[in-house]
């Protein structure tokens, strides 16, 4: 692949863009009447506007999605805060759910870390967001890959890295059909990340196919224990809600899923066996539609308390999950009965908690199978019908309720992976913060 090739590629892409932009400011306000984005922030995602002013002094740029991403966010600003108290943070995120997230986060960092909306990647816009923010180092975590805000970002030869980086299926074989946009972004990355060794063969084709020290094998940085703060008393209030009952806790959950969660609790109170239920739903905006299912239970985000009299309850707010896991006796992790490819286990599996998940776990394979190899997590096998998926689930979790409680030895194993997986943050701010240190020295 020559470099004409790769030119070739990203002047096509940027044209494109170019006579979209009307279209994308349209599809940009029909956004915000959905309330998927914030109206006086929207100048931001065409690079202008920005709520918060550059800090001076070291800048290192984090991208994150959403909610999930934005967790491995918070765990390397974490450390790079730390451990540099000149540096300061910019985290970009796409959703209004990740930008709430990193704004409760942000109140410890005592005004280090601040948030701006991504610039979509029309290269007039990204090119506004970089001269305005001027970062140090660019850091993109997991999936979100933008061609023109990476390579504009190296033709400003800002450091660029890789952290915590996948690719669903779908993703790769969409890169793969595309070899010189694929070159031209995954060759501008100093350092590539990944998750796993599938990862590193996957990322190694797209960047020309030769084995390299710049492509390593490192993990997810999807666990923050700072992320993971538990209220005492609302911990208590659902405990004593449970009565004595185990607390089933289904974790970032998505539409469809709620109802066969609702249907296994039932078929384990049938048993013989009641657990009290708590949803919460990944995306709180999706209150109404989960309360639905459940008219009886109350909504944390009302206030309501749950009592000995419920067997249910809706946490339909961002933020508690620490809590949640404190609590909980079974979790059960979302985006899995559907094939949205799971949610991170390193977090529940932090509180020593047994594990239940769907078939769709390719996001985070690595992590559950290891956890799988310890015996803190249940995994599905698929099944073509919903009926089937449903019925699987409810069987599953009758046994993990009769199987209560987890001896010590196997809640240790889950809790020892999960914590040695907090420190691989570390040796990513290292090469941070020799990057930074390289340019300071230029």
């Amino acid at each position: 692949m020559t470099i004409t090739d790769q030119q070739r590629a990203l002047r096509i892409y940027a044209f494109l863009w170019s006579i979209a932009g009307p279209a994308i400011r349209l599809l940009l306000y029909l956004r915000c009447i959905r309330g998927k984005e914030e109206l006086a922030r929207l100048s931001e995602r065409t690079g202008k506007g920005w709520h918060n002013q550059r800090p001076d002094g070291p800048l290192i740029w984090l991208h994150a999605v959403s909610v999930g991403e934005s967790v491995a966010a918070r765990t390397l600003a974490d450390t790079l805060l730390q451990r540099d108290q000149d540096v300061c943070i910019l985290i970009t995120t796409n959703t209004v759910t990740a930008a709430a997230e990193i704004a409760k986060a942000s109140k410890k960092w005592q005004g280090r870390c601040l948030h701006s909306y991504q610039p979509l990647d029309h290269k007039k816009w990204v090119n506004r967001f970089l001269s305005y923010w001027r970062p140090d180092c660019a850091v993109f975590l997991e999936s979100d890959f933008w061609p023109m805000l990476i390579t504009q970002s190296r033709a400003r030869l800002i450091p660029i890295i890789f952290a915590s980086a996948q690719l669903s299926p779908h993703s790769l074989t969409k890169w793969r059909q595309r070899p010189a946009l694929a070159a031209a972004v995954f060759g501008s990355a100093d350092k590539i990340y990944s998750v796993d060794d599938e990862q590193t063969v996957a990322f190694t084709a797209l960047t020309g196919g030769r084995p390299s020290s710049s492509i390593t094998t490192h993990g997810s940085l999807k666990v923050s224990v700072s992320a993971l703060e538990t209220d005492a008393h609302y911990t208590a209030m659902l405990k004593h809600a449970a009565a004595g009952k185990p607390i089933l806790v289904c974790a970032s959950t998505h539409e469809g899923e709620e109802e066969m969660l609702l249907q296994a609790a039932l078929h384990c109170a049938d048993a013989g066996h009641p657990v009290f239920t708590i949803m919460a739903p990944r995306h709180p905006i999706r209150a109404g539609a989960v309360s639905a299912l459940m008219p009886m239970a109350g909504q944390r985000s009302k206030q309501q308390l749950a009592s000995p009299a419920d067997d249910s309850y809706l946490n339909d707010t961002l933020g508690e999950m620490g809590s949640l896991f404190a609590a909980a006796d079974i979790v059960f992790l979302g985006g899995s009965l559907v094939p949205l490819g799971g949610h991170n286990p390193l977090e529940p599996a932090l509180f020593g908690v047994p594990i239940i998940t769907g078939p769709f776990i390719e996001k985070n394979k690595q992590e559950f199978d290891a956890l799988h190899t310890r015996g803190a997590i249940t995994i599905l096998s698929n099944a073509a019908e919903k009926s089937a998926m449903a019925l699987l689930l409810a069987d599953n979790m009758l046994q993990l309720v009769t199987s209560l409680p987890i001896s010590r030895a196997q809640k240790q194993k889950s809790q020892k992976y999960a914590q040695d997986a907090c420190s691989r943050a570390e040796p990513i701010a290292d090469y941070i913060s020799s990057q930074i240190r390289q340019g300071n020295n230029q």
